[in-house]
């Protein structure tokens, strides 16, 4: 599975799911994921990913190509910024650790409602217990 984390509002994006991921479906991934993306959010300032020989010089020029940096160095993170891979952490402890996958269309099924419920329903403590889109504002207790 490949996912990818806006670190700025904690919405994570479900690429895609794959026995056998390779430099081309890498970077086919990103190119959906950016065609997808045009006109609903504001294209990212730079892309941090690990140097997994998958993530070839082509994933990084489809970023280049709309503007956006492309790192793949090991950066120095502030320290309220969560670790790269907390997202995937997360993914895995609370959804996938817990059930057994019949095959890919079950997993991207489950990994599908997981990140829906994710981006929409579920509180992030760096955005003030909010979810990175709510679609229904939390009622307060008073």
């Amino acid at each position: 599975m490949l996912l990818f984390i806006e670190l700025d509002t904690r919405r994570v994006h479900l690429a895609g799911v794959t026995a056998n991921p390779n430099s081309g479906w890498v970077t086919q991934q990103a190119r959906n994921l950016l065609g997808g993306a045009r006109g609903t959010r504001t294209a990212a300032a730079l892309v941090l990913r690990d140097r997994d020989a998958r993530f070839s010089r082509s994933f990084d020029d489809v970023f280049r190509s709309e503007g956006t940096g492309c790192s793949s160095r090991r950066c120095r993170h502030p320290t309220p910024t969560p670790t790269p891979n907390a997202g995937i952490r997360t993914v895995r402890a609370e959804c996938l650790d817990w059930l057994l996958s019949i095959g890919r269309g079950h997993l991207e099924q489950v990994l599908e409602v997981y990140l829906e419920h994710d981006n929409t329903h579920r509180p992030h403590r760096a955005l003030g217990l909010r979810p990175p889109d709510p679609t229904v504002e939390p009622a307060l207790r008073t």
